[in-house]
């Protein structure tokens, strides 16, 4: 028995045991069968079916004005912005905006660059630097723009009891989001820049925030817009709190001073009192595509620039598609 039949057997027996209808498991068996492997083990391809010339123009129309854009993580405040764009710039087949629940700042920009359907990517504006400086990517400042200032992005840094000041996580163990994110990169640059050395760990901060009230985290490290539904949907306990982050000449380059409210987080801060913090401005980045192709005439409803329609699906400057 081959090792694709091993995996049927095993589909159709968690199948079976949900409850699904023998008449089902049994269309799917057929199914298989006719797909089951006859050279050397390797499944062979299902031929493609032809389609009509109305189908051809239908995805000439469904594609040709269609634009992806890099969201970020789904408890992020990128892909509210993704989804809002969408909604407010869908035309039909003159403009459709497809939002991707993706890993972030720096992973947004990342799949700008080397993912194909990816046209635009929301980030903060600090990142490119990471691609210039960290990365090395070739010709960066060329190959993306950025288009409109977006919000901002602030740091929270939520820490236990224990812990009054961003100086006492030195040592201790620190969550930083996923990797590509903005917590991951931002909250590296601010911990960088104040010679704080902690044991950086990398989870979802959703998870982390449970690691947190075991006593195995001091704190996370998130960097969003506010209010986020991360804190402002968390239920307070005892002595957990935000850390104070003054802006100061190290923070001078990319940041601008920020606070975090009672208005924006009520049940993690008193009335009466704030938590000084920075922020980050995000950006909505484009693709710098070759001239005269449909991107890069752009949208009016995005590119207050453009001029003409262009025909065709846009190529890159790196020659993809």
């Amino acid at each position: 028995m081959n090792v694709l039949a091993v995996r049927l057997c095993y589909v159709l027996a968690v199948l079976s045991a949900l409850g699904v209808p023998a008449v089902a498991l049994a269309q799917t068996s057929a199914v298989a069968k006719v797909q089951t492997p006859v050279d050397g083990g390797r499944a062979q391809p299902i031929p493609v079916k032809p389609v009509s010339p109305e189908e051809v123009s239908r995805i000439g129309r469904a594609n040709g004005w269609t634009v992806g854009v890099a969201g970020g993580l789904l408890e992020g405040t990128f892909i509210r912005y993704a989804a809002d764009l969408a909604k407010v710039l869908d035309d039909g087949d003159n403009l459709r905006v497809v939002p991707l629940v993706s890993y972030g700042a720096v992973g947004n920009v990342s799949d700008l660059l080397y993912l194909t359907g990816v046209d635009f990517a929301i980030t903060y504006s600090d990142v490119l630097d990471h691609f210039k400086n960290i990365e090395k990517t070739p010709d960066i400042a060329r190959r993306v723009n950025y288009v409109i200032p977006m919000f901002l992005g602030d740091v929270h840094i939520y820490a236990r009891a224990e812990i009054k000041s961003i100086q006492d996580l030195a040592g201790k163990k620190v969550n930083f989001n996923t990797v590509g994110s903005a917590a991951n990169y931002t909250g590296g640059i601010v911990f960088d820049r104040l010679g704080i050395k902690v044991e950086r760990l990398y989870e979802n901060n959703a998870s982390a925030l449970e690691a947190m009230r075991r006593g195995e985290i001091a704190a996370i490290v998130h960097v969003v817009g506010k209010p986020n539904d991360l804190f402002a949907k968390l239920k307070p306990e005892p002595g957990f709190h935000f850390l104070a982050l003054d802006f100061t000449e190290k923070f001078e380059d990319y940041y601008v001073p920020s606070e975090l409210t009672p208005a924006d987080y009520p049940n993690l801060i008193p009335p009466g009192q704030s938590v000084q913090t920075i922020a980050v401005p995000a950006l909505l980045a484009v693709y710098n595509w070759e001239p005269g192709t449909a991107a890069a005439c752009g949208s009016p409803s995005i590119c207050s620039s453009a001029s003409k329609p262009c025909a065709g699906r846009p190529t890159r400057l790196d020659g993809r598609r």
